[in-house]
C-alpha cells in the first residue's frame, strides 16, 4: 500500500538536500539559501510547517558546519572527487547528509 503522503521527516530531508545544493551550487550562506528555498521555491501551494522548516534548515546548516568531519569520510570512502556535473554535486550533497545524520 503506498502512501499518499510523504512522512514530514521525509520531506524536511529532501528540502535539505535542495537547500544544500543551492548552497553549494549559489555559494550563499546556508541561511540564506534556506529561506531562498522556503520562500521562493517551496513547490507545495501551502507553505511548509514551522517544524519542517526548522528541521530542514537545521540539518543543512549542521552538515555544513560538519564538512571537515564529513567529507574526510567520504574521500576516505574513495566516494568523493571532483564532481562538476550536478548529478555530481548531488551525490556529494546526499552522501553529507547520510554520514552527518
Amino acid at each position: 500500500m503506498a502512501r499518499s503522503r510523504k512522512d514530514p521527516r521525509h520531506r524536511a530531508r529532501e528540502a535539505a538536500l535542495q537547500i544544500l545544493y543551492q548552497w553549494e551550487i549559489g555559494r550563499a550562506d546556508v541561511t540564506s539559501a534556506a529561506n531562498t528555498f522556503f520562500t521562493l521555491q517551496w513547490p507545495n501551494e501551502d507553505p511548509p510547517d514551522s517544524e519542517l522548516r526548522a528541521f530542514a534548515s537545521s540539518l543543512a546548516r549542521d552538515t555544513v558546519e560538519r564538512l571537515d568531519q564529513v567529507d574526510p569520510l567520504i574521500a576516505a570512502l574513495g566516494s568523493i572527487a571532483p564532481c562538476p556535473s550536478a548529478h555530481g554535486v548531488c551525490r556529494r550533497t546526499r552522501r553529507r547528509v547520510k554520514l552527518y545524520q
